[in-house]
C-alpha cells in the first residue's frame, strides 16, 4: 500500500513539474538585440580600463573591436541617429590616441 501511494505521489509530482516547465517555456521572451552602439561603447570602456591597468595588448584588441562596432553603427541609420553618437566617435579617437602613446613607451 505504501509503495502504491509513493508511486502515485511521484507520478503526480512529475506530471505537475512537466506541465509547469512547458508553461514557463511558452512564456519566455527573447532578449532584445544589443545595438552596435552599446557594443562599441562597452569596448571603448574596456580599452580604457585595460590601459589603466597597463595591459596595452588587451586595450588594442578592445579598441579594434570598438572600431568595427562603430563602423557597423555608422552604417545603421537608427544607431547613427542617436543623440550621443558623436560622443562615441570622440571617445574612440581619444582612446586610440592613448593606446598609441602607451605603445610608444
Amino acid at each position: 500500500m505504501r509503495l502504491i501511494v509513493l508511486s502515485l505521489a511521484a507520478a503526480l509530482g512529475l506530471g505537475i513539474g512537466s506541465i509547469s516547465a512547458v508553461a514557463a517555456a511558452g512564456h519566455h521572451k527573447a532578449a532584445p538585440p544589443v545595438s552596435q552602439y552599446d557594443v562599441a561603447s562597452t569596448n571603448v570602456d574596456l580599452a580604457q580600463t585595460k590601459l589603466r591597468s597597463g595591459d596595452v595588448a588587451s586595450a588594442r584588441v578592445h579598441l579594434e573591436a570598438a572600431k568595427a562596432s562603430t563602423a557597423a553603427c555608422d552604417a545603421d541609420a537608427t544607431c547613427k541617429a542617436r543623440v550621443d553618437h558623436f560622443n562615441l566617435h570622440a571617445r574612440l579617437e581619444q582612446t586610440a590616441r592613448r593606446v598609441a602613446l602607451w605603445e610608444k613607451k
